[in-house]
């Protein structure tokens, strides 16, 4: 397993299985559209709502405790 820390919007993911956001609720709409363009098929998108918002028109494989699954 590698983990890599990175601006999400310079990274390059079509290399990721999982992506990790602790976004801002102002910026989630902009990457849900970004993620979904640019990360491969299958790969996972784990977001953390504790200060956030969800994606606003994908609904989430799974939800518990804040934190939500989207499969692309």
């Amino acid at each position: 397993m590698i983990v890599i820390r990175k601006d999400l919007w310079q990274a390059d993911l079509k290399e990721a299985d999982v992506i990790f956001v602790y976004g801002r609720a102002k910026t989630m709409p902009r990457f849900e559209k970004f993620v979904y363009q640019n990360a491969k098929r299958g790969a996972r998108i784990i977001v953390n709502t504790d200060k956030t918002i969800p994606f606003p028109t994908k609904k989430p494989e799974k939800s518990q405790n804040g934190i939500l699954l989207y499969k692309i």
